[in-house]
């Protein structure tokens, strides 16, 4: 017997212990006298037989029920389960079994033998304690079976935080601007500028390098060492000499913004992507 039962010995001797019960229910004489009988050893055997039989269906389909209707998780289903299929269904195994063995191997009528009476209700009780026996093994597979601990989740890369608003000067003011409205910021005269879209222009008191890093990649793009420039400002850009890009913007500056060779590939896939 393989699985998750491990219960070879335990239908052997279950089945030795119960051929040997029936047998000997509403027997008057002794054991010593029983034993000289030739039909004593031979019924032993075949109660013994039927008994295995029964109990390896039992068993099949308490398997069965386990790997779909769990006992926690389904109880309504599996108590009806376990009664229909792992009760009913081995007694009338159990009956048909027996009806055989009488018929060929006894040689009597069923219906004129003690079974009725005394085998028949006794093997209903062993095959509903064949049930509870199995209950009592799943119960405690269940408590003595660890628990697999939960992996731990793959360590992943933090997404990048972005700024959504910059802090810029104004005269005396200190004005938040949301980055949504920044059109380009710009470094002219060693001052860092920002102007957004409605035409405001601001001093920043952050270098393009740290910009650069804390502003979202798809709305932003360092063309050149001077300017930073958002992607809804940029309304074109015409091929200029050696593979270079000069970029129109609106609003509009007077001065040539040029995106170098190196970076010009990198640029018009930014404002593919972006779109």
């Amino acid at each position: 017997m393989t699985g998750i039962y491990r219960d070879r010995w335990l239908i052997i001797a279950g089945s030795l212990l119960s051929g040997y019960f029936f047998v000997n229910i509403g027997q008057e004489e002794s054991v010593f006298a029983l034993w000289n009988q030739s039909f004593y050893l031979r019924d032993i055997v075949g109660a013994s037989l039927i008994t295995a039989a029964v109990w390896l269906v039992v068993r099949t389909i308490t398997v069965w029920l386990d790997g779909r209707y769990d006992w926690f998780a389904q109880p309504a289903k599996r108590i009806l389960g376990q009664l229909v299929l792992g009760v009913i269904g081995p007694v009338v195994v159990s009956l048909l079994l027996t009806m055989l063995y009488f018929y060929y191997v006894v040689k009597q009528p069923i219906a004129e033998s003690t079974y009725p009476v005394y085998e028949f209700p006794i093997s209903v009780l062993v095959i509903v304690l064949i049930n509870l026996v199995y209950v009592g093994l799943y119960l405690y597979r269940k408590a003595t079976v660890p628990v697999p601990p939960h992996p731990e989740p793959a360590s992943q890369t933090p997404e990048p935080t972005f700024r959504k608003t910059l802090i810029v000067n104004s005269g005396l003011r200190n004005v938040p601007v949301s980055i949504d409205d920044v059109a380009y910021i710009y470094i002219d005269e060693a001052t860092i500028f920002l102007t957004t879209f409605s035409g405001g222009k601001y001093v920043v008191n952050t270098s393009l390098d740290e910009l650069a890093r804390d502003l979202p990649e798809h709305a932003f793009f360092r063309v050149n060492r001077q300017f930073i420039i958002n992607r809804k400002a940029c309304s074109s850009y015409l091929n200029d000499t050696y593979g270079k890009l000069k970029v129109e913007l609106r609003p509009t500056l007077p001065k040539d913004i040029i995106v170098s060779q190196q970076k010009a590939p990198d640029f018009k896939k930014w404002l593919e992507d972006s779109l």
